[in-house]
């Protein structure tokens, strides 16, 4: 199996290499992400500025753009061959409930879906201290209990793994998405010219902590395993909808 990794914390990150260490011995190791931090990107793709390639080693690429970029340069033919899925990781910090809708870990994983199998993100609950070892261990798990299902081809999952040492974990849960409060507000202050600049509030708190919710699970203890989906169509209000027109 050929399986490509990128991330968002860029190519030099910690995460990314104890993953590509811990997969090496079961699958052909292809790496291209980001040459900085682009945590926060999401989805978004560069369309009004050529990608810049840099060969860091064999079969590892840093580029200028972003992890979805990174995935769509891949497909593209031009630079390695094909992969047979995706996974992007390991993230230093949670993605847990709304923050799919920014992570640029999950746009990687995201990207990889037109591959018809099962693409990965996995985060690390604790970005102060990420438990990445545990986190490499866990998707070893997942192989094992058969992650080339074609029943999950076209999803995306997204694992959430807590900072425990591996033997402590309690095991793993399929989980739905929860969901956060507001953010904080954007908070005031000055640059070193003295200028007036702001810094966007960190993540709202968890509002939705069901006993099947991906936050429920990291905090007691579990790795949180989420499948997600692209279509966002909201089909129960499509007959409403259709009624305003009638």
């Amino acid at each position: 199996m050929r399986i490509l990794l990128t991330n968002d914390d860029g190519i030099f990150a910690e995460g990314i290499k104890v993953l590509a260490n811990t997969l090496a011995p079961i699958a052909d190791i292809y790496v291209m992400a980001p040459l900085r931090d682009r945590s926060g990107a999401g989805s978004s793709i560069s369309t009004s500025i050529p990608l810049r390639v840099d060969k860091i080693e064999e079969k590892w690429w840093g580029i200028t753009g972003k992890p979805a970029d990174c995935v769509k340069l891949a497909l593209s033919g031009h630079i390695m061959p094909a992969p047979d899925m995706v996974i992007s990781g390991i993230n230093a910090g949670e993605n847990l409930g709304d923050d799919v809708l920014y992570s640029g870990t999950l746009g990687g994983a995201i990207e990889g879906r037109y591959l018809g199998k099962p693409a990965i993100a996995i985060s690390c609950v604790n970005g102060t201290s990420p438990a990445y070892d545990t986190a490499a261990k866990v998707i070893l798990d997942i192989f094992a209990k058969g992650i080339d299902n074609p029943l999950l081809s076209d999803c995306i999952l997204n694992i959430n793994v807590p900072d425990l040492a591996y033997e402590k974990l309690r095991g793993i849960k399929i989980t739905h998405q929860g969901e956060r409060e507001i953010a904080p507000s954007a908070s005031r202050a000055h640059d070193s010219k003295n200028r007036e600049v702001f810094w966007l509030g960190n993540a709202g708190k968890a509002v939705s902590i069901t006993e099947d919710s991906d936050f429920h699970a990291v905090q007691n203890g579990y790795v949180s395993v989420t499948p997600l989906q692209v279509n966002m169509t909201a089909y129960k209000h499509i007959e409403v909808l259709r009624s305003w027109l009638r």
